[in-house]
């Protein structure tokens, strides 16, 4: 059960969600939210603006606590039928500053897709995903590459021009939607295979939208997994990207999406680039070291990773992004658990838990990044459930730098 998430710029006092519609075939319940308050404590109610019968959540929590709702009746919140007008918007918002995460699943197609507040909202996206790995084929499959696309205002009106034909659209056509605020609507690709998935397909609105990515099933060595991750804007996306493996023996993958024409793809400090990529292509590169990815305009970048042969995946912030110097996390199993803390070199002697932990981040754990001229480091750490323990708090500190964290939770 590869999960795999990038901390990234997801503190905030409101998120917006549309929660994918996952394979009933594998595993798709519960749903999980947790939310997890900053340094803060906070009143936080979770609602769905235009379901009238869903019945507002609020609660409290002190600083650095968790909560998790676990929902069994998934029906309520997953956004099905597909190629319709839905009512299941997921608004999470409160009097201060919270992370909010999605969690799908118990033991098996386990994916945590992290809710990026107000990064996640704009009016032009272009989706990034990956060519290499079908959805499950059976006949009773239901297994697709989806958008899930809420609005967080009315009359919104939206235009998806997709890579691959999709329920109501051909390839390269127009798809027109309107939306009111959380109103949902999700786009099914019509194939399984993963060179017709949804990468590469744009998405533009006259009102901030959200846009949830989820590539259902995907087979991978003998398992299958869901993949995806809450998407951000253009104009959050960056152009330089430092990357990392952790367990999937030298098969894991980045995924390199254009924004614009004659975009051009660098690896580590290399002259020459590895790839050209017009508006909407994808590059794929393989990850059996930590790598540094420069393009000379704004790319969106998605890492295919995990343990053993479960696989996870997740949007990845670029160093362009400042990163934060607290960043909060919760644990949610008792099987394999890693940290992957990017930092500059200045700060990897001053990293410690703000909470009650035997946990720690030693300047030992870490390496350079290629290609940074010693500028940046690299460490990736396990951790076991005495150190870490599942469904609690912790938040890692940086005294001096701001830094990006990865979690990789599963097995």
């Amino acid at each position: 059960m590869g999960i795999v998430f990038y901390a990234q710029a997801q503190v905030d006092s409101v998120f917006w969600f549309a929660p994918p519609d996952v394979s009933a075939q594998h595993e798709q319940n519960p749903i999980t939210f947790r939310i997890t308050a900053g340094d803060e404590p906070v009143t936080i109610t979770m609602s769905m603006p235009a379901n009238p019968a869903f019945a507002p959540v609020t609660f409290s929590l002190n600083a650095g606590t968790t909560r998790s709702f676990a929902y069994g009746n998934v029906d309520t919140f997953e956004s099905k039928p597909s190629g319709q007008v839905l009512n299941k918007g997921i608004l999470i918002e409160g009097n201060g500053l919270f992370t909010a995460v999605y969690e799908v699943g118990n033991l098996f197609n386990i994916d945590t897709f992290v809710l990026k507040g107000r990064n996640a909202l704009g009016r032009e996206f272009v989706v990034p995903g990956q060519s290499v790995w079908d959805n499950q084929f059976t006949f009773l499959s239901d297994a697709w590459s989806t958008l899930d696309i809420v609005a967080t205002e009315n009359r919104t009106f939206i235009s998806v021009i997709p890579k691959t034909d999709v329920e109501g659209a051909e390839a390269g056509d127009t798809l027109r939607i309107e939306l009111d605020r959380g109103e949902v609507y999700s786009v099914r690709a019509l194939s399984r295979i993963a060179e017709e998935t949804l990468a590469g397909s744009e998405v533009f609105s006259n009102r901030p939208i959200a846009v949830t990515l989820k590539d259902d099933s995907m087979l991978f060595n003998g398992c299958y997994d869901l993949c995806g991750d809450q998407l951000v804007p253009i104009g959050i996306l960056g152009q330089e990207y430092l990357i990392g493996p952790t367990d999937l023996g030298g098969l894991e993958y980045v995924f390199v999406t254009a924004t614009e024409a004659e975009t051009e793809v660098y690896l580590n400090n290399d002259d020459v680039p590895m790839a050209v990529l017009d508006r909407g292509e994808t590059y794929s590169l393989p990850l059996p070291t930590t790598r540094r990815i420069v393009t000379t305009a704004p790319t969106a970048v998605m890492h295919y990773t995990g343990i053993g042969c479960e696989i996870g995946a997740a949007l990845v912030p670029s160093v362009n992004c400042k990163g934060s110097v607290t960043v909060p996390f919760v644990r949610s199993s008792s099987e394999e658990f890693y940290l992957s803390v990017l930092v500059q070199r200045t700060g990897i002697d001053g990293f410690s838990f703000l909470r009650n932990t035997s946990a720690i981040v030693n300047a030992s754990d870490f390496a350079p990044v290629p290609g940074t001229d010693d500028t940046w480091y690299r460490a990736l750490i396990p951790y076991g459930t005495g150190e870490i323990l599942p469904d609690r708090a912790f938040t890692l500190i940086n005294e001096t730098n701001s830094f990006q964290l990865g979690v990789v939770d599963g097995g």
